[in-house]
């Protein structure tokens, strides 16, 4: 029994050994990790870009590669170059529920939803952006149970 146990931690540390090794050399080397934060892209919007509001609650990337933001001032979708705004009081058909985005996913056909704070859930067109709300009924069989959604 003995035997076997320390046959077992030396196998253990034999990778940890060359992994650190690995580490020294590439550090003596002078040998920049791939993962540095330096070498990758990052740019960010803010309300001057067109962002809605500076509290953002949530992220998503659809399929197309559109970037969502759901914030405390309505949900945006951002491409890279100019941000479209969805908010409360838009017109018919275009208007989000509520203000407050709370949580964003992709589904089928890449239709958004939006879970709202007080206006239930979005569901934003992907083609159109025409967005039908689907308020919460506890009673009811489908929809959401509330019109907090997160």
């Amino acid at each position: 029994m003995e035997y076997k146990r320390k046959s077992m931690s030396a196998l253990r540390s034999r990778p940890i050994r060359a992994a650190a090794l690995l580490l020294c050399l590439a550090a003596a080397a002078g040998a920049q990790s791939p993962l540095d934060p330096s070498r990758i892209p990052f740019s960010s919007i803010s309300t001057e870009e067109g962002l809605s509001n500076d509290s953002v609650y949530c992220l998503l990337q659809d399929s197309r590669g559109f970037v969502w933001v759901g914030t405390f001032g309505g949900l945006d979708r951002y491409d890279g170059k100019e941000t479209v705004s969805f908010k409360p009081g838009g017109s018919a058909g275009f208007s989000l529920s509520a203000s407050v985005v709370f949580a964003l996913a992709e589904g089928a056909g890449g239709v958004v939803w939006a879970g709202t704070d007080g206006g239930g859930l979005n569901r934003i067109d992907p083609e159109s952006g025409e967005v039908s709300a689907f308020r919460g009924n506890a009673a009811a069989e489908a929809g959401p149970g509330s019109d907090l959604v997160y």
